[in-house]
């Protein structure tokens, strides 16, 4: 019977770190436009900064985050309930499916059927997706930009690893 810690931590720890970097960005975009303690009179400013803390969750769901596209949105008031739940619904599923690969390891290849090569096309194109859709990405630091590059190369590597077979010809 397989363990499935990491199944179970991964998506538990995402969703706690996720949480409170948000409710860091929501603090630090306060008080960035309503300084100096973020208390603001009537309607705050509005502005597209979006606060560090918030490009550190991203980064570490990159996937999930170009969904939430554009991040700036985030820390303003309007953002509801729902959405921010959907948010972390995905950085939970991205998660999981880490943890599961993490927790079952397979010891080779498997055969080449229909299904894992679309699986591998669809990866590709959401791969390449992500890597546009981040270094185009405006308000976020170079840094995260590299990181989008490195997420979307581990998702390349990731379907062409469905594509192995175990016999050639397969």
């Amino acid at each position: 019977m397989a363990r499935y810690r990491y199944a179970v931590v991964l998506p538990a720890l995402s969703a706690v770190i996720t949480s409170g970097l948000w409710l860091q960005a929501r603090a630090d975009y306060l008080v960035f436009v309503c300084p100096p303690v973020g208390v603001c009179n009537g309607e705050p400013g509005w502005t597209d900064y979006t606060p560090l803390s918030l490009q550190v969750a991203g980064m570490l769901s990159i996937p999930v985050a170009v969904f939430a596209h554009p991040l700036w949105q985030w820390p303003h008031d309007p953002v509801s309930t729902s959405k921010l739940l959907v948010l972390l619904v995905g950085v939970v599923m991205l998660w999981s499916y880490i943890g599961w690969k993490l927790d079952s390891v397979h010891p080779g290849p498997h055969r080449r059927t229909a299904l894992r090569i679309v699986a591998a096309i669809l990866g590709y194109a959401f791969s390449i997706l992500i890597l546009i859709e981040t270094l185009t990405m405006f308000h976020v630091m170079f840094f995260y930009k590299m990181i989008g590059a490195f997420w979307s190369l581990l998702m390349l590597r990731h379907f062409t690893l469905l594509l192995r077979t175990s016999a050639p010809g397969q």
